[in-house]
């Protein structure tokens, strides 16, 4: 406390002096009473220290604060070792660095410094901000003592550090997520973030904010269509959809508003998933789905033409077994009615018959021959002789089968065949193959037209393509062509198309067929080179 002491000098005084002089006294006494008052009542601590580092007096509240009595606090020094003082980082803090005795030497005040200091009633820390100001005597330069004032803020730091504290918890748990969080204002500027939404850009935390969503993760200058987040901040409600970025990963975004106390949106959050692997998933098993079904499909087709081919071919022998009885038992007669149609043909003169009974001779040779061909076709369906294949060029066979088949004289016939491709096959039944789709494309066109043979090669296998451009056949007729006895001639039997079909199969190929009534028709065979 500062002590106010007065001497009075001379022997000998006037009444009048004397009695101002005590007026001056009991102003000071008045003066050092509401001081007093003051400084015991006030809210914050006050301690006062000599340029001797004695500590001289303190209020009731820093008496508090430090835990201590008026006796223990004027009994000790700065240096004392019961002093526990520690700083903001909870490191001890040596003597000199208290800010009484900084200020004392230095001579410069020390203004709002964070200090705990241990309080043995508490058996805790008490948190106070402190400042020290140095006090001169007129004149001198050297502080003679230093006013301390202590202002507790251990609630403020505890509340801080727990503040502090679930900040970090949060961060550590937002940033030890795989999943991308980050928080925007109304404008979609990016206020905080977690640290997998950094590194999905290579860019750290800081340098996110205040950057728009829409400029980092899509490279664009206006908010994204369909965007989660905005459609949150328009309707209030959470939002959710996927979407893609332009270096091509899927991403799972929900967005959600964030209300005041008022109730009005603040400020908006993103969460953000990347799926680009369980995307990559689903397409790669959408395809492979689709591939089985495909897979599935053509092994359906294949079973459904092998078991088709299979109760084909067991009709064909069933059918061939009768073709071949039948073929046998009316050759002998035919031959006898064509051996008789002859002999009276060459034994009757016209002379000693009439007109009428040549026409019936006539007529019984032309339908024997007719019927012959029948017998013939009915034998060659019966039995396909053993195959005797080798490598032939197409040019020369195709050649030769047009070169033994009579030419009408109202079709054109063209080829296009390099001299190079060849077919391993029977030549003698691959002849009979061509001669029967040749002469089918004569009798389609009976009122002229024109006949193209090209072959070319596919890898393995060659195609020999028969295109006529006749009357075209029905779509109702194309899957029943290759069936025996079905035929549209008026005097067919149905069996022409079936032999040519079973002998292309017997030699390792394929017939297809493609035709457009009106148009023409276009025979393919597909036979190994």
């Amino acid at each position: 406390m500062i002590k106010y002491k007065s001497e009075i000098a001379g022997k000998q005084e006037s009444g009048s002096e004397m009695e101002t002089l005590q007026q001056d006294e009991a102003a000071l006494r008045e003066q050092e009473q509401r001081y007093r008052i003051l400084f015991e009542n006030m809210a914050q601590g006050v301690f006062y220290q000599n340029a001797d580092r004695e500590l001289i007096d303190a209020n009731t509240t820093a008496l508090e604060l430090l835990g201590l009595t008026q006796e223990e606090f004027l009994n000790r020094t700065s240096e004392a070792p019961e002093w526990d003082i520690i700083d903001e980082n909870g490191e001890k803090l040596p003597a000199d660095q208290q800010p009484s005795i900084y200020a004392l030497k230095s001579g410069q005040p020390v203004k709002d410094r964070t200090l705990g200091v241990y309080n043995p009633q508490k058996e805790d820390y008490v948190w106070m901000n402190v400042n020290a100001i140095p006090l001169y005597k007129p004149g001198e330069k050297l502080p003679y003592q230093v006013l301390v004032t202590l202002h507790d803020i251990t609630e403020v730091k505890r509340t801080y550090e727990a503040l502090e504290q679930a900040e970090r918890e949060k961060a550590l748990i937002l940033n030890s997520t795989a999943e991308m969080f980050a928080y925007y204002d109304k404008e979609l500027r990016i206020q905080w973030a977690n640290k997998a939404s950094g590194d999905s850009v290579h860019m750290t935390i800081e340098e996110l904010i205040g950057l728009h969503c829409y400029e980092i993760w899509h490279q664009r200058n206006t908010p994204c269509e369909g965007c989660p987040v905005l459609k949150a901040l328009e309707t209030g409600a959470p939002q959710e959809t996927e979407m893609e970025t332009p270096d091509g990963r899927y991403w799972r975004v929900r967005g959600y508003p964030v209300f005041d106390d008022a109730g009005q949106i603040c400020g908006l959050i993103e969460y953000g998933q990347d799926i680009t692997h369980q995307k990559q998933v689903e397409i790669a098993l959408k395809e492979y789905s689709e591939k089985l079904e495909m897979m599935v499909k053509e092994r359906t087709e294949e079973l459904q033409q092998a078991q088709e081919q299979l109760v084909r071919r067991e009709k064909l022998a069933s059918l061939g077994q009768l073709a071949g009885g039948v073929g046998h038992e009316l050759r002998t007669p035919l031959n006898i009615i064509a051996n008789a149609a002859y002999y009276l043909k060459a034994t009757c003169t016209k002379a000693q018959t009439d007109e009428a009974t040549q026409q019936y001779l006539e007529m019984i040779i032309a339908e024997v021959k007719k019927s012959e061909r029948i017998v013939h076709d009915l034998l060659d369906f019966a039995r396909i002789k053993p195959l005797e294949k080798i490598r032939i060029p197409v040019k020369d066979l195709v050649a030769q089968v047009i070169l033994r088949q009579s030419q009408p004289n109202h079709i054109q016939i063209e080829t296009d065949i390099a001299p190079t491709l060849t077919i391993y096959t029977d030549p003698q039944q691959m002849e009979q193959v061509l001669t029967n789709l040749i002469s089918n494309a004569y009798e389609a066109m009976p009122d002229g037209g024109s006949l193209l043979i090209k072959a070319e090669g596919k890898e393995e296998q060659t195609q020999i393509s028969v295109i006529d451009t006749g009357d075209g056949i029905p779509r109702e007729h194309i899957d029943k062509l290759f069936e025996p006895l079905f035929t549209t001639k008026e005097n067919g039997v149905g069996l022409g198309l079936a032999i040519t079909s079973n002998l292309v199969e017997v030699n390792g190929g394929q017939i297809s067929v493609e035709s457009e009534p009106g148009k023409g028709t276009v025979f393919t065979l597909t036979l190994p080179a």
